[in-house]
């Protein structure tokens, strides 16, 4: 909608300027050329969004585009079938050379100041494009502006809505070029259609179009499936456009020759056009004919090239999620050996001095291993179970330290089954526990807050440890820790630090929106 009021805006001024001020067309195209080089200049030196520049760029793109369409038109003499026909053509090769050298056509990968030129020189060459059909429409028809934009309007609503019906993306497009190559080819004006009623005139165009789809859909799917290049190089590109004027040479001819044999005479009732009167007006019918051709070539081309595309960014996102995956098992199953390692140290311990806890110790860590046997292999669980393994772990580390460790561990939950990755808060309190209780030669502090507000979940431990200890951030436990955080909760918020004395760790997450 902002594109189109800019357009809008765009081109009256440039109206203004023409008509108003009495520059003309020329004068104004020439201004607005240089107007645009310097705006262009001053969007592409840009290294962020700024909305200002971004929209006085789309809408000089707009005048610009329109004003080398008028001059074509009126002051060149250009038919506006074949500036239509160029225009599709040009922007079909843009595309084209925009996809073999970056790979890339989606607007969400234009990070480059080269893919930011083809995005804008595709864009002008669209608003060209757009002016020239529009003033084609107007020009076959006689219509109104306001009555010839209901049939684009139209199309695209209809094809949207059989896109998102399901409907099959192949039909879809066949459907859209039978309608508007049609709706072009139909017999509005002439006396030999006097005594025909407007729907008659528009059964035989559409009747004309369907004997015509068998030779105009092999051309299309031999170009697509047989003569498209995987890769494009300088050589391929001008093998592959020899081979598409060629396929367009014979599909016209042999178009001629179903219009000619049977369509004239057969189904619009008239004669054939006579033999020209010489080889230039030959040649012109000729290509007026191709143009056809050419551009449902250039459109196909153009909406294949954007589909591989979309092909390959759905699986360079497979891929990228099955590599994260991957690093997140082999992470848990590094964390699930460095705690059982641990925790045998405390077994080992307790059976060292012959205690009777030693069952009940034993007991506890059968419960924690079936609970990374079996819950472990979901994406999340609820936070309630998450909270209950550090229970159990903390009451399996109280059986070794007695009465020695001062523990503190506060829950705070306004909904329990707020989802949280599984195992990603237990290798924070085994560090707590590692490099603090069992280094300290006295009385040691460990200390844990675990609140969860409406989604925002703060996890916080501090611990005493000695002067002479290791720093405790070096651990595997942290930088698993870490590691996960990046993937799992991108926006996530993890403070490490260790002065005189304590050492603390405080974790923040969203746990429903975790890259926000």
């Amino acid at each position: 909608i902002i594109k189109i009021l800019c357009t809008t805006v765009g081109e009256s001024f440039a109206d203004w300027i023409s008509v108003t001020m009495g520059l003309g067309l020329n004068t104004t195209t020439v201004i607005f050329t240089v107007v645009l080089v310097a705006v262009l200049a001053w969007q592409m030196s840009l290294r962020r969004y700024v909305p200002f520049v971004y929209w006085l760029t789309v809408v000089v793109l707009s005048v610009t585009g329109t004003l080398y369409t008028d001059i074509l038109t009126d002051a060149l003499g250009v038919p506006l079938a074949l500036s239509t026909a160029v225009f599709a053509a040009i922007l079909a090769v843009v595309f084209g050379i925009w996809w073999a050298r970056e790979r890339a056509l989606s607007i969400h990968s234009i990070i480059t100041t080269p893919r930011e030129g083809f995005y804008w020189l595709a864009v002008l060459v669209t608003f060209a494009l757009g002016t020239a059909v529009g003033d084609w429409t107007l020009e076959l028809t006689g219509w109104s502006p306001g009555v010839a934009v209901l049939l684009p309007a139209g199309l695209i609503a209809a094809i949207a809505l059989g896109w998102r019906m399901g409907a099959n993306p192949v039909l879809a497009f066949w459907l859209a070029y039978i309608l508007y190559d049609g709706y072009l080819g139909a017999p509005l004006s002439g006396s030999s259609f006097d005594g025909l009623g407007m729907w008659s005139r528009f059964g035989m165009a559409y009747f004309a179009q369907l004997c015509l789809l068998p030779i105009k859909a092999s051309a299309v799917y031999l170009v697509l499936y047989r003569l498209l290049p995987e890769r494009f190089s300088l050589q391929r590109l001008l093998i592959f456009a020899g081979q598409i004027l060629l396929v367009a040479f014979v599909a016209t001819a042999l178009s001629q020759l179903v219009w000619y044999r049977f369509l004239y005479p057969q189904v619009y009732g008239i004669s054939a056009p006579g033999e020209a009167a010489n080889g230039w007006i030959a040649l012109f019918r000729w290509l007026y004919n191709a143009l056809d051709i050419l551009f449902l070539l250039g459109l196909a081309i153009a909406l294949k090239l954007l589909r591989l595309r979309q092909q390959s960014e759905v699986r360079e996102r497979r891929l990228i999620e099955e590599k994260l995956q991957s690093e997140l098992h082999f992470l848990r199953a590094q964390t699930n050996p460095h705690f059982l390692f641990n925790t045998l140290n405390n077994l080992y311990h307790l059976a060292r001095k012959r205690s009777e806890d030693t069952p009940e110790a034993i007991l506890k860590l059968s419960g924690l291993l079936r609970f990374m046997l079996y819950e472990c292999g979901s994406d999340r669980i609820p936070l309630r179970q998450e909270v209950q393994v550090i229970r159990d772990y903390l009451e399996l580390e109280r059986l070794r330290y007695d009465e020695r460790l001062q523990l503190q561990f506060e829950v705070e939950l306004d909904n329990e089954r707020a989802p949280i990755a599984p195992l990603l808060l237990l290798p924070l309190v085994e560090n707590a526990f590692k490099h603090g209780a069992s280094e300290s030669t006295g009385r040691p502090e460990i200390s844990m807050t675990l609140r969860e507000r409406g989604g925002r979940f703060t996890f916080s431990v501090r611990n005493t440890v000695d002067g002479q200890s290791a720093p405790a951030s070096d651990g595997i436990g942290l930088r698993n820790v870490r590691r996960q955080l990046e993937l799992l909760y991108p926006s996530h918020r993890l403070d490490v630090a260790q002065q005189d004395g304590l050492f603390s760790v405080k974790l923040e997450l969203d746990l429903y929106n975790p890259t926000t």
